[in-house]
């Protein structure tokens, strides 16, 4: 998946004409969108919408710049995020410092309702317990003692070898390493209780955003900010969800690493693969999380490494936030038919069944349509198919169009679309 750079290029090229036998559908948005996402008094969806295949492409003018929205799922945080962004942009130093009573916190965040019977934890605005934050400082110890031995053991590899290939290796391990960490690993625990209350995923690519709820985060003095967004709708993280975004908002993100590298190193996974998982830049931690939450439900599966060595190849944010999902819904899949094996030569995520009747591969898009893009990636699928795979299952998140569904099924597809509507 990629973005494009240009909004006119973007434009150029999906309505550009579609080869013989392939579909290149398109829609106005207010064919295809429920009124208050398609404009408002800070955004305007821009016509035509387009799809790779795929997911549905939108172009967004807003009050903040021109957006970008890759799926109808991006497209929802795109407009939580403009919505934060008014919010925050309108809140002053003196807001932050002025609304911190008591009772108004109270009355619009639980979490920090539920930390005011505790006067330290509520000047500090974190519900942290007095363990928790011993055990922060301790996985951060940890994890900056590893860091000088990696250092220590780079340095003693490179004095006892003049081999530059492998000194290119270990600068470029360390350059993505330091990349990742400037990227995602400097937002502090205000910071992170600001995108809460805000509803947005901290690990977000909303440079404005993050530009300003840096600064508030920084003018914070007292316990909770921001207690006038409370007209703001609840979180948009439901069931399954919840208690990642719960750890992601509230679990200092040295313990969640500790955490998560121990139990990839339980899979099989090994330390240097697991550096270059945590150091994938399409991989925020939130993505991380997701990922290792949904392989754990996997349970009685073999083959679960697979899912994060392939994950640390993936180059974009919408590449992996496909994976990511397509994961996510083979372990429920698993709920309803047990799998057995995850077929480790295919790039999307697919197992075979406990039973031996075949496998099935999961594709978390929103609408399949017959392009060049659909085409190629099929070949791809069918040739990483094992030998016993001979009726594989392809489900689905989304639509299915009519000659999508015709072309897979000549090529030996079961099609499932809609395939998580309903079920565990």
């Amino acid at each position: 998946m990629f973005r494009c750079v240009g909004l006119t290029l973007c434009l150029i090229s999906a309505i550009a004409v579609a080869q013989p036998g392939y579909e290149a559908p398109q829609w106005r948005a207010d064919n295809v969108l429920p009124p208050p996402e398609q404009s408002g008094a800070l955004f305007r969806v821009i016509d035509p919408v387009t799809t790779d295949g795929l997911m549905p492409h939108y172009w967004l003018e807003t009050t903040y710049g021109p957006m970008q929205a890759y799926s109808h799922a991006e497209l929802v945080d795109r407009l939580r995020e403009i919505q934060a962004l008014d919010v925050a942009t309108s809140t002053s130093d003196w807001d932050v410092v002025a609304d911190t009573t008591k009772r108004r916190v109270e009355g619009t965040l639980k979490t920090v309702a539920d930390a005011a019977r505790d006067p330290i934890g509520l000047v500090q605005g974190l519900p942290r317990g007095v363990i928790n934050l011993f055990r922060g400082t301790a996985a951060q110890a940890r994890e900056l003692s590893r860091d000088a031995q990696k250092a220590t053991d780079r340095s003693a590899s490179k004095s006892a070898s003049s081999a530059t290939a492998t000194q290119s290796t270990g600068q470029r391990a360390e350059h993505a390493a330091a990349r990742y960490a400037d990227h995602y690993l400097g937002l502090s625990a205000d910071e992170r209780a600001w995108y809460q209350r805000l509803g947005v995923d901290p690990y977000n690519d909303n440079d404005a955003l993050r530009r300003v709820v840096h600064h508030l985060a920084q003018v914070e003095a007292a316990t909770s900010l921001g207690l006038r967004l409370a007209s703001l709708p609840s979180v948009p993280y439901a069931g399954d969800l919840q208690h990642v975004m719960d750890a992601v908002y509230r679990e200092d993100p040295a313990i969640l690493r500790e955490r998560r590298r121990q139990t990839l190193i339980g899979y099989g996974v090994s330390p240097d693969e697991v550096d270059r998982f945590e150091s994938t830049l399409a991989l925020s931690p939130t993505r991380q999380l997701r990922l290792v939450t949904a392989t754990a439900t996997l349970e009685g599966v073999a083959g679960r490494d697979v899912f994060f060595r392939q994950s640390a190849q993936l180059a974009s944010a919408d590449e992996a936030e496909i994976y990511v999902a397509s994961v996510e819904r083979l372990s429920r899949v698993h709920a309803q038919r047990p799998l057995s094996q995850i077929i480790a030569s295919l790039r999307m995520p697919g197992a075979l069944y406990a039973d031996g009747t075949g496998a099935v591969v999961v594709a978390a898009v929103e609408g399949v349509y017959w392009t060049a893009l659909v085409d190629t990636a099929e070949r791809a699928l069918k040739a990483g198919l094992p030998a016993e795979a001979l009726h594989p299952e392809l489900w689905v998140s989304g639509y299915v169009s009519d000659e999508a569904r015709r072309q897979l099924t000549l090529r030996g597809w079961i099609v499932r679309d809609y395939a998580f509507d309903q079920g565990p």
